[in-house]
C-alpha cells in the first residue's frame, strides 16, 4: 500500500525538496521534528523563513510548500507507524533521490519512536470519557396498573474537558412500558 499519492503539487514539492543541499536538508528536518508536538505552532518564524528563503534561493510559497511537505511526510511515517527503510522506499517511489531519502531516513531513525510515543499520549478529541456509573431499576406494579414492567436505566457519564480539566456530569434516564 503506498503511503503517498502522487500528485503534480507533490511532485513539484519533491522536485524543489531535491535543490536543497543534504546538509540543510536535515537541519530544517531536524527543527520539523522539535516542533512536531506542536501543531499550532510554526516551526520557523517569519524571519527564519525569510533566511531560508535567501539560503534556498526559493521564493517564499515555495519554502512553505518545501516546509508543508516534509512536515507531511513525516507525519504519514507516524500514521503508518513506518519503519525508516519503509519510509525511504515510499520517498523513493514518488521520485526523490536517494541522498534525499537517506536524510529522511536518518532523521526518522533517530526521533520516528520519540514521535510515535508522543502521538499516543495526545488525545485527537476536545472531551474524554472518564467514568461510567450506571442503575437499573424495573417498576412492576402500580396503583392504577397491576401487570405493568417499566424498565428504568440511569446512565452517569464523567467527561473531561480538556480545555477546563473540569468533570461534567450527564445523567440520562431511559424507561419504556411493556404491559404483561
Amino acid at each position: 500500500m503506498a503511503m503517498f499519492t502522487e500528485t503534480p503539487s507533490l511532485k513539484g514539492a519533491v522536485g524543489l525538496i531535491q535543490t536543497i543541499s543534504v546538509n540543510k536538508l536535515q537541519l530544517v528536518l531536524k527543527r520539523l521534528v522539535e516542533n512536531f508536538h506542536t501543531q499550532d505552532e510554526a516551526a520557523f518564524s517569519e524571519e527564519e523563513v525569510n533566511k531560508l528563503c535567501s539560503s534556498f534561493k526559493m521564493a517564499k510559497e515555495d519554502v512553505d510548500l518545501v516546509l508543508t511537505t516534509c512536515k507531511f511526510f513525516l507525519s504519514q511515517a507516524a500514521y503508518h507507524n513506518s519503519k525508516p527503510g519503509a519510509f525511504a522506499k515510499h520517498l523513493a517511489s514518488i521520485g526523490m533521490d536517494q541522498d534525499r531519502c537517506m536524510v529522511f531516513h536518518e532523521v526518522w531513525d533517530e526521533s520516528g519512536k520519540s514521535i510515535n510515543s508522543l502521538l499516543r499520549q495526545k488525545s485527537m478529541a476536545v472531551n474524554q470519557l472518564e467514568t461510567i456509573n450506571w442503575q437499573l431499576s424495573l417498576q412492576i406494579a402500580q396503583k392504577s396498573k397491576t401487570k405493568q414492567k417499566t424498565p428504568r436505566a440511569v446512565f452517569e457519564l464523567g467527561i473531561k474537558d480538556s480545555s477546563k480539566q473540569e468533570i461534567t456530569l450527564l445523567i440520562f434516564a431511559n424507561t419504556a412500558n411493556v404491559e404483561a
